[in-house]
């Protein structure tokens, strides 16, 4: 089950990219990158990179060695956007504007082609955000993001990019944006949510839950909850709590990677 639901969703990704930047695409020039995943065009207006992240500082671990790691990650990235669009001219595929007011899009460098944020992903500068609204272009950058991962390059070889155990030890990480990976041991049904048991010790162990009203997109994305026992995956997203017991609520598909062993 595992090796296939890999299968379905890397297809996604290798074939996807060119779906994922198909449609109309206006030409700006970039004044200045404000950060590694957003940037001031000639024009005054702002985009934000869809589908990705500069990992924030941790509110778990507040310790100078962590903030400044953080710091580090943050500045490499924003230096690393503004070498590919700084005085260039890029084509901004729009999704329309976020609610800060930016522009939120993907850009494509004119002269070369390049997905800038792919490029930024697949060096370890940028980590993939699941995003309901464009599922598409997340299966393509995770896709980017995997050997990054993989060959631990930028943040993936830092605390703040490490991908941790799924188990009960995440509770240090309350507050933080984590990438987690496990085997789920049993799934269970309470009260209009689906719950995804990482461990015996429901009390303790680490769940991953989802609302029941999600699960239809869960399970066209071939990721059926009940089909998921035993089998390993990533998840992504934000660690709470509930009693002595680490949480995280997911409510796409985009957030679950099926691991292939």
């Amino acid at each position: 089950l595992a090796a296939g639901l890999v299968a379905a969703t890397t297809g996604v990704a290798g074939a996807g990219e060119d779906l994922c930047l198909d449609g109309p695409r206006e030409t700006v020039w970039a004044a200045a990158a404000e950060s590694g995943d957003e940037i001031l065009l000639t024009d005054g207006r702002r985009v934000r990179l869809a589908g990705v992240e500069v990992p924030p500082p941790s509110l778990a671990d507040r310790s100078p060695a962590a903030r400044a790691e953080a710091g580090r990650i943050a500045t490499a990235a924003r230096s690393a956007l503004a070498d590919r669009v700084e005085g260039r001219e890029s084509a901004l595929l729009d999704l329309g504007e976020d609610r800060w007011g930016r522009r939120l899009g993907h850009l494509v460098d004119t002269e070369s082609g390049h997905w800038v944020e792919g490029d930024l992903v697949a060096e370890g500068h940028l980590r993939v955000v699941p995003s309901r609204d464009d599922p598409v272009c997340v299966a393509a950058l995770l896709a980017r993001e995997k050997p990054a991962r993989a060959e631990r390059r930028g943040l993936w070889a830092t605390a703040v990019g490490e991908v941790r155990p799924a188990d009960r030890s995440l509770v240090a990480r309350v507050g933080d944006v984590v990438v987690a990976e496990g085997t789920v041991r049993s799934v269970g049904r309470s009260r209009g949510r689906t719950w995804l048991n990482f461990g015996d010790d429901i009390v303790r162990d680490f769940a991953v839950v989802m609302n029941d009203n999600d699960r239809v997109r869960f399970e066209r994305a071939g990721l059926a909850p009940d089909r998921l026992k035993g089998v390993r995956i990533r998840v992504r997203g934000l660690v709470s709590r509930r009693g002595e017991a680490p949480r995280m609520s997911v409510d796409d598909p985009t957030a679950i990677e099926p691991v292939e062993r």
